[in-house]
Parts: C-alpha cells; sequence; structure tokens
C-alpha cells in the first residue's frame, strides 16, 4: 500500500507533491534544485525557522547556511547518499533540525528534499515515506533539469554570436533575448576569467554556482550570460540600472570573484578582465575584444598591468601594440635606446634597468633607489651617466616619453 503513496508522480505537479509529502510527515517541506534554489514549498505548520523563511523569501538558500552545511560535511553527504540524513540544529545559521535526501537519476543529483522536523519526529517508517517522495520527485525534477538545460544551451549560442559579432543589432537581441526568456542589464560589461587548466572544470561548475546563487552578494548583480572555452570563463555581467560608478564595482567584481575562488579551491591562479560599460547590446564584441586585450596584456607585460583588471585602465598599453607594429614596418629604433644597449653591453653594466625603474617610480628619485636598493646619490650619478650615453635629456617630457615608450617596446617584443 505504501508504494502507491505518491502514484502517477509525473501527473502531479511539484506544489502539489510537496504538499502531498508534508501531509504524509506531517511537518513542513521544501524542495530545492541541484544549486540549492528552491521550486517548492510547503503551507504545513504556523511555526518556520530564520533559514526555511529566508529560503523562501529569496528563492534560494541563504550563504552562510549552506557555507555551514559544506563545512560540517552535510552537502558531501547528501550528495553521495541514497539515504535520509538527520541534521541537527545549527542556531548560530538559524537552521533548526532537519532530515533531508537528495532526488537522484542514477548517479546525478537533481535535487534535495528537506523536512524541517518540529511537529513530529521522524522515525523509520516516516524514513521510508521520505525515500518514495524522493523517488516521486524525481521525474518532475528531471523534466525540470531537461527544460532549463535547453534554455542554458540556448542562451549559450545565442551569447557566442554576440561575442564573435555574427548578431549586432541592439534590438534584435533585445528582441532575441525576450523569447529565450532572459533579462538583460541595463549597463554590461563583457568579463574574462582565465584559470589553470587542470583544475577548469571544477572551477567551471563552482563559478555558475557562485553567479547562481550569490549573485546579491556581488558588487554587480545581473549575470544573464556565461560561456566557457578551454580555460576561459567568459561572461556578460551588469546592473539593473545604469550608475556612474560602474568601473568601481566592476573592478570589485573581478576580486570577489577571485576571493571567492581561493576561498573555495586554495591557491588557484586566475587572472581576471573587463571590457569598457555599453548600455546598448551591439557593443559586446568590442567589450569582449576589450576584455581579451587586457589578458594578453597582462601575460605580456605582467609588472606593468598587475593592479590592471579593466580595460579603462589600460591607458598607454592599449596603444603598445599599435605601436609596436608601426614600428616593425617602418623599422624604426630609437638611437637613444641602442645607445645605451650597446654601453651595457661593452660595459657589463645594467643602466637600461635602472633607467626603466625611474620611469616606472614617476621619476621619483628616493623610491626608484628603494627598488634598486641602491643610495639616492648612486641613483644620481647612474642617471646623469644614463644621459651622457644615450644623449637623453631627461628634463624634456618627449625624450622622456619616447625612451620610456620604446623600453616598454622592447620588453613587449622579447616577450612575443
Amino acid at each position: 500500500m505504501t508504494e502507491n503513496l505518491f502514484h502517477d508522480p509525473e501527473t502531479v505537479d511539484l506544489d502539489d507533491l510537496v504538499e502531498m509529502i508534508s501531509e504524509k510527515l506531517k511537518n513542513p517541506i521544501t524542495i530545492e534544485d541541484a544549486k540549492h534554489r528552491l521550486i517548492a514549498y510547503s503551507t504545513h505548520g504556523n511555526w518556520t525557522d530564520e533559514a526555511r523563511r529566508e529560503t523562501i523569501m529569496g528563492r534560494r538558500v541563504p550563504e552562510p547556511v549552506l557555507n555551514r552545511l559544506w563545512q560540517d560535511g552535510v552537502i558531501q553527504d547528501l550528495m553521495t547518499c541514497d539515504d535520509p540524513i538527520r541534521i541537527q540544529a545549527k542556531n548560530e545559521v538559524g537552521l533548526g533540525t532537519r532530515v533531508a535526501i537528495s532526488v537522484r537519476k542514477g548517479q546525478s543529483v537533481l535535487g534535495y528534499i528537506w523536512v524541517q522536523e518540529v511537529n513530529e519526529p521522524l522515525g523509520q517508517e516516516q524514513f521510508k515515506i521520505l525515500r518514495m517522495a524522493s523517488r516521486a520527485a524525481m521525474p518532475r525534477l528531471h523534466q525540470r533539469q531537461v527544460r532549463r538545460r535547453i534554455q542554458e544551451e540556448k542562451g549559450k549560442e545565442f551569447f557566442w554570436e554576440m561575442l564573435l559579432g555574427t548578431v549586432q543589432s541592439h534590438y534584435e537581441i533585445l528582441t532575441r533575448a525576450e523569447d529565450i526568456g532572459i533579462k538583460l542589464p541595463k549597463i554590461f560589461s563583457i568579463f574574462v576569467f582565465e584559470c589553470d587548466t587542470a583544475k577548469y572544470q571544477s572551477l567551471e561548475k563552482e563559478i555558475s554556482y557562485l553567479l547562481t546563487n550569490l549573485r546579491d552578494t556581488f558588487s554587480l548583480h545581473s549575470f544573464p550570460l556565461w560561456v566557457t572555452s578551454q580555460n576561459r570563463f567568459i561572461l556578460m555581467a551588469g546592473d539593473r540600472e545604469a550608475t556612474s560608478d560602474f568601473h568601481q564595482a566592476a573592478c570589485y567584481f573581478v576580486q570577489e570573484m577571485k576571493m571567492k575562488i581561493r576561498e573555495r579551491f586554495g591557491n588557484v591562479v586566475m587572472a581576471g578582465s573587463f571590457g569598457n560599460a555599453y548600455q546598448s547590446f551591439a557593443s559586446v564584441e568590442q567589450s569582449y575584444q576589450q576584455a581579451m586585450a587586457v589578458l594578453r596584456m597582462k601575460k605580456l607585460l605582467p609588472k606593468e598591468t598587475e593592479g590592471i583588471s579593466g580595460y579603462p585602465e589600460l591607458g598607454l598599453y592599449r596603444f603598445i601594440p599599435l605601436v609596436l607594429e608601426k614600428n616593425l614596418i617602418e623599422q624604426h629604433q630609437n638611437y637613444r635606446l641602442e645607445k645605451l644597449l650597446q654601453y651595457d653591453k661593452e660595459n657589463q653594466s645594467d643602466l637600461l634597468h635602472t633607467l626603466e625603474v625611474y620611469f616606472d617610480c614617476a621619476g621619483k628619485v628616493n623610491a626608484a633607489a628603494n627598488v634598486l636598493h641602491i643610495h639616492p646619490n648612486t641613483l644620481a650619478y647612474r642617471l646623469k651617466r644614463i644621459a651622457e650615453v644615450a644623449q637623453l635629456n631627461l628634463d624634456d617630457p618627449n625624450q622622456r616619453f619616447s625612451m620610456f615608450l620604446d623600453i616598454k617596446l622592447l620588453k613587449l617584443g622579447k616577450s612575443l
């Protein structure tokens, strides 16, 4: 008789099913998907704890609760066990006593059923009912997962078209996004995160989880589209309203993402970048190319671009590849730079490095001397010698800038 408690599960709506489970177990029930987003909840009982209340209001399990469940190994147990698990109260995060079971199809976890144990404690008979409830929920959760995957695949295809410039009309993009069911932000940038390939598959899942469940904890709150390409994670991130401090929020977002990944995976090497912010979706490809340009420059000149995340911060380095190409075409050589190189070679000195450090320190003698680990008087002597050898007037802005640029171009050429 108990086998027919939840008959014809495919014809039963999840909202009805959760009420049926609640009635049988005489306790409040919630059903979540595999990413802990709320799908359905029962109305059984008048009392509820803070964790359940926040889950219902926010449509997802609160981050402090999830973190605690991960720390205590509860989520890991649910992901690997077919049987119900009793979870003791964790009052510091507002979680009362629970019994939970995973809903799975084969080895794949589709979601979870949570029983708030407030009216009647669950015994072995109730555990049997909960196992049946899990089997009954599986077809509906599977259908929901299939529909979501189809929508996600459509979204990824659409996003690649925008990134590669196949579709560029602002209004066509808005129309197609609406057809797929994607809500685009008012203002956006394209972000690119690049990380270690050996850890990338698990990182991809983790980043997807972070963006889905923790969006309200980030500086930016809208992440409608993302795709992966080898060891890169590319996403559109924006905000619901256009604001003047978007650039600052974008910088924070890169740092927040890297921090959260480090919290979960340890010392993962990850670089992040973003393009200019736009309100017209015709500029998606342009923002993407800008984000990629930042990543390339961070690889070629890591020291110079260490503190740079966004294309607006790239400044002079935006033009360096173009100037390098022009110099190659014109076979341009900076004779002052050539003189310094020749002198260093013949005398086994390092005047060129001294000059580069001096430029990098904005011409501040004390700061440059500290970097070089020499006395300021020693640096002053070297600068005088550099001026003589290279016939360089360090008080002439044009000569200083030209020398600085050509030093960086020399360095860039060696990196290519």
